[in-house]
């Protein structure tokens, strides 16, 4: 058993602030907390995305837990890896037109 603390979005979603795995259970829940059967195992675990942050949800209709991907300003070196990224891009394509216009200019050569 769990217990989190929560904050509604709506009846189907609520976004996960804080999960317990060890608790008093004979202590009162406090307003937006709730326990659930799931164990630490049941929890989807977040991969990580450039440019996303995860949050956690639980739907209480069908007690899962799942996760949602939102946007987030890109880290110095997430900015510098896409920059260095489009910058290898942009070479192989100067490299082609090159090989292009030498093709056309000098008949294969």
């Amino acid at each position: 058993m769990l217990k989190f603390i929560y904050k509604e979005v709506n009846p189907q979603k609520y976004e996960v602030g804080a999960i317990f795995f060890e608790f008093d259970e004979n202590e009162p829940l406090k307003e937006n907390e709730m326990i659930t059967n799931k164990t630490e195992q049941d929890l989807p675990v977040s991969e990580y995305r450039v440019g996303k942050m995860s949050k956690m949800y639980y739907n209480p209709t069908n007690d899962e837990f799942f996760i949602e991907y939102v946007d987030r300003p890109l880290t110095p070196e997430e900015k510098l890896q896409l920059m260095e990224q489009e910058n290898q891009e942009l070479k192989n394509r100067i490299e082609l037109m090159q090989q292009a216009l030498d093709d056309l200019l000098l008949g294969g050569m």
